[in-house]
Formats: structure tokens, C-alpha cells, sequence
């Protein structure tokens, strides 16, 4: 758990949308992070005429970790008579990159199906904070944007 502070300096802001762009930044930011599974203890924004800032105090570390299911042909599709493997039980194992015998069989009230149950690691908060204040920079309600270059 980690404290960040993102700060933006800028030209000379309108004192009346000083409060509307605080609450557009803090709302952003915390629906992204809520998107992004980044867990959090408190959010606070910040605004002057030179300034925007945003800070995250408890900030985890990463996304928590997270199974996925990946469902295949059915049991009578993926096994021939004897219980070997048939093509459509292969090739969908191979499409996963793993061998056919890592295939569990899935049961659902369609049927059996095979399928694998993967864990996805989490990625690091400091990987995706970047397009998360990005993307929320870019949702804040200004009339008028400056371009330079």
C-alpha cells in the first residue's frame, strides 16, 4: 500500500471552474481505478488557478489476481469412445497452449463441456496509472483546449 500524488501545473484557470474540474478529476480517477480492480483507502482532489492534483492514499500495489474459465466443445465432441482426445478437444487445447490432458471437464445445465481454469496475474499499479490519469485528463470539462506544437 502506497501514497500517490499526481499534480498538473498549468496556465492561469477560470476561478469558476475550479470546484467543476476538481470533481470531474476525482470522479474519473476513482471510476478507473474501480474498473481496473486497484483497490484504495482514500481519494482526495485538489485545485488552484496553477494547479490540479489528485491524492491516493493506500493505493495498492497491483491488481489482485483472477481466474478465468475458458469453456470447450462438449464431452461427446472432445472424447472418442475409447476417451481419447478427439481433434476438437486438441485444437482447443493447443489454441490455449496447453497439452489435452490439462482439460478439466465443466459442468453446466446445457451439458459437460472440457475446459481449463487459467489465474491471471495481476498487473502493477504503476503500469496502468498512467493511462488512468491520462484518460482522466482528457474527461475533464474544459470549453476551451490549448494546443502546443
Amino acid at each position: 500500500m502506497s501514497t500517490i500524488l499526481f499534480e498538473l501545473g498549468c496556465e492561469e484557470l477560470p476561478p469558476k471552474s475550479l470546484k467543476p474540474l476538481r470533481d470531474a478529476l476525482q470522479t474519473s480517477v476513482t471510476e478507473q481505478l474501480s474498473a481496473a480492480e486497484i483497490t484504495f483507502d482514500s481519494i482526495k482532489a485538489f485545485a488552484t488557478p496553477r494547479r490540479l492534483a489528485i491524492q491516493i492514499e493506500g493505493i495498492s500495489d497491483k491488481q489482485p489476481d483472477r481466474t478465468e474459465q475458458k469453456r470447450g466443445p462438449a464431452i461427446k465432441a472432445a472424447f472418442d469412445s475409447d476417451g481419447n482426445p478427439t481433434r476438437a478437444a486438441i485444437g482447443f487445447a493447443k489454441g490455449l497452449g496447453i497439452e489435452a490432458s490439462e482439460l478439466t471437464t465443466i459442468n453446466t445445465d446445457k451439458g459437460d463441456y472440457v475446459g481449463f481454469e487459467q489465474t491471471i496475474s495481476g498487473q502493477a499499479t504503476t503500469e496502468l496509472l498512467p493511462a488512468i490519469f491520462q484518460t482522466a485528463l482528457d474527461s475533464l470539462p474544459i470549453a476551451k483546449r490549448m494546443r502546443s506544437g
